[in-house]
């Protein structure tokens, strides 16, 4: 076991990372959540929270990514090649947009309905490439066949992805 900052992870207790070691890096894992979870995991800052959202998993995050990390799998094609339907990717919550390097994030996009956007369980996220062109604000697939938004309105940021993971069986 290694010491380190401890989140809302590991097998032993719910309380308390699984860290390990492979070579000269250190890791610990962060729980597959679902997308209908992201928001209120990203909400919440009380771990009793965090160990009430069902996961389905556990993937490895690298050092130096924050306690309040999770994983998502992506679903469907929108950001092939890069990420494929089913790859895990891990997001962290405390990491920010980092200015002239390529920024995947998940976020919520306001509906266009006028009323406030809100962190609830009706409200699902996507997961984009952020980009920033000209003081604009965009939310880009990679996937070239389907359409980038230009974002108007203020997005609730769930957090950066930080790393992917492939699982093949």
């Amino acid at each position: 076991m290694v010491n380190g900052p401890v989140g809302a992870f590991g097998h032993a207790s719910d309380s308390e990372a699984t860290y390990y070691a492979h070579g000269q890096r250190h890791y610990f894992q962060a729980p597959i959540i679902s997308w209908d979870d992201a928001a209120q995991w990203a909400a919440n800052t009380e771990e009793s929270g965090k160990e009430r959202i069902d996961h389905d998993g556990w993937a490895p995050v690298a050092q130096g990514v924050s306690g309040n990390a999770f994983a998502l799998r992506v679903i469907g094609e929108s950001m092939e090649p890069e990420f494929s339907d089913k790859d895990i990717i891990i997001v962290d919550p405390s990491a920010e947009v980092a200015p002239g390097q390529r920024n995947y994030v998940v976020a919520i996009v306001p509906d266009h309905s006028g009323a406030p956007m809100t962190l609830d369980a009706n409200v699902r996220p996507t997961f984009k490439e952020y980009v920033m062109d000209g003081g604009m604000k965009f939310l880009k697939p990679l996937n070239p066949r389907y359409p980038m938004v230009q974002v108007q309105d203020e997005i609730i940021l769930l957090g950066v992805v930080v790393s992917k993971y492939k699982e093949y069986r």
